[in-house]
């Protein structure tokens, strides 16, 4: 087989191995499996609420906001029975926030994958070109293998540029995620503190 074809697939692997996995948590880039997971868009990944005390909240069937799953009442049919059902609450949900730097490491590595891949079409397109010539010309290869070659190169950059794709959605999921807030390091300390100097003459 062409020396040219062999390393072609050889940093299409390379690359496509770099892309086919990612420890995010809410993106998984799958290869060829299938599309990236994204989160949607604006939402990203979504928590239980909780009270200040840690408490799950939940939302009742009129609306009110409550600590509790379920809630018994009285069941509604037409026969006025006094029989008792058993609700169960809905969760109430909030966005996971990312830390800044978190998506600035995200964004970073997609953006080093995608810098790979399209290193990779540009070397592709540029081998295709003079492929056919290369193998027409020489002395030990049949002048019959350049248009199969020719042809599996070019499925090889197709695959490549779907791969770039999936990663630009990937990039823009990351830049979409919710941002914690920053913490304020110059903000005045708590009122009600006491540094133990008060009452001292």
């Amino acid at each position: 087989m062409n020396p040219v074809v062999v390393h072609v697939r050889l940093a299409f692997s390379a690359v496509e191995r770099h892309c086919g996995h990612t420890s995010a948590p809410s993106i998984g880039i799958k290869g060829d499996d299938g599309p990236p997971e994204l989160p949607r868009k604006g939402k990203g990944r979504v928590a239980q609420k909780t009270d200040d005390q840690g408490r799950a909240l939940f939302k009742d069937p009129d609306g009110r906001i409550t600590t509790e799953a379920s809630s018994q009442r009285r069941k509604q049919d037409y026969n006025y029975n006094r029989e008792m059902e058993t609700v169960t609450h809905q969760a109430v949900t909030e966005p996971i926030k990312y830390a800044r730097a978190h998506i600035a490491g995200r964004t970073s590595g997609v953006g080093q994958h995608m810098t790979e891949v399209k290193a990779f079409i540009a070397g592709g397109n540029a081998e295709a070109k003079t492929m056919d010539a290369t193998i027409r010309g020489h002395v030990w290869l049949d002048p019959a293998f350049a248009v199969p070659a020719v042809r599996n190169l070019q499925e090889h950059i197709k695959r490549a540029t779907d791969v770039l794709a999936r990663l630009e959605k990937a990039k823009q999921g990351f830049q979409q995620l919710p941002v914690e807030k920053d913490m304020d390091l110059n903000a005045a300390p708590d009122a009600t503190g006491n540094d133990g100097s008060e009452g001292q003459g």
